[in-house]
C-alpha cells in the first residue's frame, strides 16, 4: 500500500523507522541508507527544520564520503541545464556524522540528527581537496553553522556545514509539521535530555562506588565536559530566545569556534541573562571543576565530586522547564 507523504507522512516514517531499528545508526552508511529510503518512500516530501529556526519543505538526495564520515543532504537536485549568463544556486549540508535518534511516537515520529565539531579550516581543506575555489562566504557564530560557497561549473552550491556535536537538524513528516518554533523546541529538549542523562552515570558511580583521588577526578572531568555542551546549547537557546528573557540588546554569539569554548568563556557569555542564585550556582559549579579537573593542590573528595554532579543535573533540569 502506498501513503500519500502530505496526508499520511507519518505512516510512513514509522515504516521506514521499523527497518532501521535494529541497524547501528552511528555508522554514517546506515544514515545513508535510512534517508535515502525515506526519500524513495516520501518522494523527498519531508520537512527539514534547523535549531536557528532555518527549514526546509523537502530533501531531495543524500550522499556520504564514507572515508572522511561526512554526510552530505541536498534541499534540491543538481540543475542539468547550462546557463550561460545566470548559473542557478542550490543548497546542501554538511556534517561531520555522529547518529541519529528516532522517535517512535505515533503522532510525532521525527529523526534528530548531530555531528561532530568541525573547525573551519577542516572544512576548508575538505572542499579545496576537490574544489579550489570554495570558500567561506558566511558564519552564524549564534548556532556554529558556517556557509560555503562551491562553484560546480553548471551551478554554485551554498553548503551550510553544522559543525557541533549538538543535534542541530530535525526531518518531520509533513502531516504533522507545525511551526518552526515547535520544531526548535523537539531539538532544545533532546539536546538537554541528552546532556542530563550523560551526566546520571557519573553522578551514580560518585554516589555509590569506591572511587580513588584519580577515579574521583576523572568523573568530575566527565561532568565538567557535559556541562561545557550544556552551557553551548544554552547559548543557542538564549541566541534564539533572548526576547523572552529580556536581553534583547546582548550577544549570545560565539567568539571561537565550537572546540575552543571554555567553561569560563560560557559563563561570561550567559551571565547576562543569569540572576544573582543563577549567577553564584555557575560561579560553584566552575571552581569545583576547575579544583577536580587540574592540578588544583587541594584535597579531593568524593563530596566535592557528588556536589559538582548534583549542581550540574540541577542546572540542566532547570533549563528544561525553561523550553515551553
Amino acid at each position: 500500500m502506498k501513503y500519500d507523504p502530505f496526508d499520511e507522512g507519518s505512516k510512513i516514517f514509522l515504516k521506514v523507522f521499523e527497518e532501521f531499528k535494529d541497524k547501528n545508526l552511528s555508522e554514517v552508511t546506515e544514515a545513508r541508507n535510512l534517508f535515502k529510503k525515506l526519500i524513495e518512500c516520501t518522494e523527498g516530501w519531508v520537512i527539514v527544520d534547523f535549531l536557528d529556526s532555518g527549514n526546509w519543505d523537502c530533501l531531495k538526495s543524500v550522499e556520504i564520503d564514507e572515508e572522511e564520515g561526512y554526510l552530505f543532504m541536498h534541499w534540491d537536485d543538481y540543475p542539468s541545464t547550462t546557463f550561460d549568463v545566470y548559473k542557478p544556486t542550490t543548497t546542501s549540508l554538511l556534517i561531520h556524522y555522529q547518529d541519529i535518534y528516532l522517535n517512535y511516537e505515533e503522532n510525532l515520529p521525527f529523526a534528530c540528527i548531530r555531528g561532530y565539531a568541525i573547525k573551519e579550516h577542516e572544512i576548508l581543506k575538505y572542499f579545496k581537496k576537490k574544489e579550489l575555489d570554495a570558500r567561506h562566504i558566511k558564519e552564524d557564530k549564534q548556532n556554529f553553522c558556517s556557509i560555503y560557497k562551491i562553484d560546480r561549473e553548471k551551478f554554485f552550491e551554498e553548503c551550510y556545514c553544522y559543525n557541533t556535536p549538538i543535534y542541530s537538524i530535525l526531518i518531520i513528516p509533513k502531516d504533522v509539521a507545525g511551526s518552526a518554533n515547535d520544531s526548535q523546541k523537539i531539538l532544545f529538549t533532546y539536546n538537554f535530555l541528552t546532556c542530563r542523562n550523560n551526566i546520571v552515570a557519573p553522578f551514580n558511580s560518585l554516589l555509590k562506588d569506591e572511587l580513588d583521588e584519580h577515579e574521583i577526578c576523572a568523573k568530575a572531568n566527565t561532568i565538567r565536559r557535559i556541562f561545557e555542551m550544556v552551557l553551548k546549547i544554552e547559548c543557542c537557546f538564549l541566541g534564539e530566545n533572548a526576547y523572552k528573557f529580556k536581553v534583547e540588546d546582548y550577544s549570545f554569539d560565539f567568539k571561537k569556534e565550537y572546540s575552543d569554548q571554555t567553561l569560563g568563556d560560557l559563563i561570561k557569555i550567559i551571565r547576562p541573562a543569569k540572576d544573582e542564585r543563577e549567577i553564584q550556582m555557575l560561579n560553584k559549579i566552575r571552581d569545583l571543576s576547575n579544583e577536580l579537573s587540574h592540578d588544583s593542590g587541594k584535597k579531593v573528595t568524593k563530596m566535592k565530586g557528588i556536589e559538582l554532579a548534583r549542581l550540574a543535573f540541577d542546572y540542566v533540569e532547570k533549563l528544561q522547564k525553561k523550553i515551553v
